[in-house]
């Protein structure tokens, strides 16, 4: 809020800040399907000027999103950050992030979305991690108000977060520059505990199990799941004896590298299962 007058020794300027105190744990997936306000996934919005910041919104299709909205209210050149829970990234080697956006471009009007990082839980956002151009992002162009209606309108962004591998307060922020263009929105924040641009892409609520069959010793087990949970793995002979067994906590989003040494090469199979999951996979392993 800014007060002045031609007298500039009383004129103030008065920003609201707020403080991120929810945390939590890697791996992680936002999808903000149920809630009422930001606050209840434990992110927050914040914004330089006494503007609508990012929000909670509903598209045609039902689906919830958090929306930015640069159509039609003349704020060019305003930034916008939406700004995460705080992560414990010092006991992960290797971590990345995944995010859904769907914007279509109005005219040459060009929002601009940057991911930046604080590793002083939200003391200082400096470390860039992301950049990305409106028309880079943009499914279509539109002059009027965007909102998506279907999958077809979201497009999956990557990028590595292995440079703040290590810190124990991290943060992420999205912060969107106006352009006075088009609407913009974000869903499906996934951070992961690997980094893997290019990941093997499953269903939901099921594992993949790859290479097979497996000629050393390793086998690669990939989850999707709505939720983290503990699963359990078994391998079993032919004559259907358990030769192996696996415990997995917090499983969600990753891939794991499995070792499997069994007495004889030969037909094996492994059964997965989770209070969500349950599935048998026939193995052929070739020491």
């Amino acid at each position: 809020i800014v007060s002045e007058d031609s007298s500039i020794e009383n004129n103030t300027y008065v920003r609201t800040l707020e403080q991120q105190v929810t945390t939590a744990d890697l791996p992680q997936r936002e999808r903000f399907e149920s809630g009422s306000s930001l606050s209840d996934f434990g992110w927050l919005a914040t914004h330089e000027a006494d503007i609508k910041p990012w929000e909670l919104a509903v598209s045609s299709d039902g689906n919830q999103s958090v929306g930015y909205k640069a159509f039609g209210q003349g704020d060019k050149g305003v930034h916008s950050w939406l700004v995460s829970p705080v992560y414990d990234f010092s006991v992960v080697t290797e971590a990345s992030l995944r995010f859904d956006v769907s914007y279509a471009r109005n005219g040459n009007a060009n929002e601009l979305l940057r991911v930046w990082a604080s590793t002083n839980c939200g003391s200082s956002f400096d470390m860039l991690i992301g950049e990305f151009q409106g028309i880079d992002m943009a499914i279509t162009t539109e002059s009027n108000e965007w909102i998506p209606s279907s999958e077809l309108d979201w497009l999956e962004q990557y990028l590595s977060l292995d440079t703040l591998v290590g810190q124990n307060a991290v943060m992420l922020a999205f912060e969107i520059t106006d352009a006075d263009g088009n609407n913009l929105f974000l869903d499906n924040i996934e951070l992961f505990i690997t980094d893997e641009e290019f990941p093997v892409k499953i269903n939901t609520q099921s594992a993949a199990v790859y290479p097979n069959p497996i000629s050393n010793g390793l086998v690669n087990l990939t989850f999707n799941l709505e939720q983290k949970e503990t699963v359990n793995i078994d391998i079993v002979n032919a004559t259907g004896s358990v030769v192996y067994s696996y415990k997995l906590e917090n499983v969600l989003n990753q891939t794991y590298d499995l070792g499997l040494s069994v007495p004889n090469n030969g037909a094996y199979y492994m059964r997965i299962a989770s209070p969500s999951l349950s599935q048998t996979v026939a193995l052929i392993i070739d020491q």
